[in-house]
This record gives structure tokens, sequence and C-alpha cells, in this order.
């Protein structure tokens, strides 16, 4: 479903992403897990076109997409979550899932897709009327997530779900998303909670100084002793 060939990504004159390449199957959940300042986001926005590759290729079911703008982008079916939500918190709940179907395919499919995400997050529909800045936070990521399924995706990006939410809300987060792969929903997922993105995980990918360095099922790189040292404090 989408393939990334040997991608260089600059900030000005700095490189942030090194030849780097990776795949994703259709109705895999690929994690992608790293550092802080591995290159993680910068990936994530170059495939969502708000960031272009200075050289290499990325495709989507077979055509090249990394010259085309971000609102094409999603209009071929990949949607970003963003990290730290990005709600429009003066708007109501009803309003920010509208935001989600602004695309022409979207809009034909509001009414199946409000469906869709109130049938998922029932707190959404009870609280449609409310200010989305008045939700607590773990509504407010559930707010997120459905933004992003009303906008009909075929491949769904999340950009570190679980940060800033309790125990108790990241296992019910990393529910949901499983129950979005079930619906047929292909998933990259860049998180910093390795050991729960990797056991959800089809495939994983490490990504370190722009780099990939590892790779493998989830249960594979999970099992890897250098992986455990370095990102889950195992000796």
């Amino acid at each position: 479903m989408l393939n990334i060939k040997n991608i260089d990504v600059y900030y000005g004159d700095y490189q942030v992403l090194h030849g780097l390449s990776l795949s994703i199957q259709k109705g895999e959940v690929v994690s992608l897990v790293g550092s802080n300042a591995a290159g993680k986001t910068t990936l994530i926005n170059t495939i969502s076109g708000i960031l272009k590759p200075k050289s290499g290729e990325v495709e989507f079911e077979g055509v090249r997409i990394d010259q085309l703008e971000s609102h094409q982008i999603v209009e071929r079916g990949i949607v970003q979550i963003p990290e730290g939500r990005l709600l429009f918190p003066n708007m109501t709940v009803y309003e920010n899932l509208l935001m989600g179907s602004y695309g022409k395919t979207a809009r034909s499919k509001v009414k199946q897709s409000l469906e869709r995400v109130y049938k998922l997050l029932p707190v959404l529909e009870e609280r449609k009327k409310q200010m989305a800045g008045t939700l607590s936070g773990g509504q407010q990521q559930m707010l997120a997530i459905a933004r992003g399924l009303m906008s009909d995706p075929k491949l769904l990006i999340f950009d570190e779900p679980s940060m800033g939410l309790s125990p108790l809300l990241v296992q019910e987060m990393f529910k949901m998303i499983s129950e979005i792969k079930q619906e047929g929903v292909t998933i990259l997922l860049v998180e910093q909670n390795v050991q729960k993105a990797l056991k959800l995980a089809d495939h994983g990918y490490v990504l370190q100084n722009g780099e990939i360095v590892m790779k493998g099922t989830g249960e594979e790189l999970l099992n890897d002793k250098d992986l455990k040292k370095a990102y889950l404090g195992e000796l």
C-alpha cells in the first residue's frame, strides 16, 4: 500500500532522514519506534505532504505522491492524527468531527461516518454539543482519532497518541486502535510506548538518527536483546 524508497529529507541545510526506505501492506499495523529527535515526526510529515523529500520517492497504492499537496494526499486516503491533538477548542465536538469530512469523498459519507464514530466512541455522541476545549485529555484524544476517521482513511497515521494519558486511558486507546484495524483500516503507529506499540504491530521499524536501524515483525523486535536494552530498560 505504502512504499517509501530512499528518501532524503532536510530542514533547511540540515538533513534529518538519510536514504530511508519503508513499506506498509494493506491491513497491517506498522509501528515506528525510536528516541526523541530520531526523525519519526519528520517521516510522517513527509508521507502527509507537509514536508517534501529532496530525493527518493513515496508511493501510495502504486502512485507517486511525494510532490502532492497535503489536501490531495488526504483525498487519496492518508490521514494523520497529529501529536498534541490540534483540535479546535472553541468549536463543539460535532463541529470538530465535521472538520474531518472536508474532502470530497468524505463529504459524501458524513452520515455513515458519524454513525461509525459514535458507535466506536459513544461518549462523543453524548457530548456532541460540548466545546472540545472543555473535554478531558482522554476525551480530546478520542475526538482527535474520531475526526481522523471522519476523513474515511485507507491509511491512518498516529503520532504519539498515548502522550499525556493515564495508564488506564492508554490501555483503552490501544484497544480502540485494534478495533480500527479490524474494520480494515491500515495503521502506521508512531508511539513512545515501545512495548505496547510492538505488541500490537504486525511489523515494526526502529528509527535512529534518521535511518532505519532495525526492522521485523512486532514479536521479533520485542524479543530483540539490543532493542530491549535500548528502549525497554532491560539488560
